[in-house]
């Protein structure tokens, strides 16, 4: 019930939960960080605040890496195993807009033909084609894959308030299905 209430923006009643010897807080007192999104009363947390987070911590990530004494070979590699991966978590649970990944793609590009020692304007086949060594999956891709993976995952569930909101994971799905379709139209 208050899972429910929370995802469609709504308050729930004022319910406390008592936790060992301390009660936990409403929704309605404090926003609240759950999985790594931050949830208020009021469901604020927009795509771009979510794109402005994703974008701090790849720059800073990228940056980090960039200025590392090691060969390029390995920075890519740090990149493709580490950071990569490290995103997921915040794409499968964060709505973030396909422009912030489209610019954050770029720059990421960008930073890899440096390390490689590539021409700027060489194709960005070179860094994602799976047959090739480096084979980096776009964030776009990824975005889409951690979104499906994330709601199939609340859809096979057999916990029942996830249940419950069968309807609304069922929607998203959609949702997330129908962009994929129009992204890989768009590009």
């Amino acid at each position: 019930m208050c899972l429910n209430n929370l995802i469609k923006g709504k308050p729930s009643k004022s319910k406390t939960f008592k936790l060992s010897q301390s009660h936990t807080k409403s929704i309605a007192e404090a926003p609240i960080k759950f999985l790594g999104k931050i949830l208020t009363i009021n469901n604020s947390h927009t795509r771009k605040e979510s794109g402005i987070q994703l974008k701090d911590k790849l720059t800073t990530a990228v940056r980090r890496i960039g200025k590392k004494p090691i060969r390029g070979e390995m920075k890519v590699w740090i990149l493709k195993h580490y950071l990569m991966p490290a995103t997921h978590f915040h794409l499968a649970v964060n709505p973030v807009t396909a422009t912030t990944l489209t610019k954050l793609e770029g720059m990421i590009a960008k930073a890899i033909k440096k390390w490689l020692r590539l021409p700027q304007n060489a194709s960005r086949a070179l860094i994602h084609h799976p047959a090739l060594p480096t084979s980096i999956p776009t964030l776009s891709e990824m975005y889409m894959k951690a979104k499906i993976s994330y709601l199939s995952s609340l859809k096979s569930s057999t916990d029942e308030t996830t249940i419950e909101l069968k309807a609304i994971i069922n929607q998203s799905l959609l949702e997330t299905t129908t962009n994929l379709k129009q992204n890989k139209t768009l590009s």
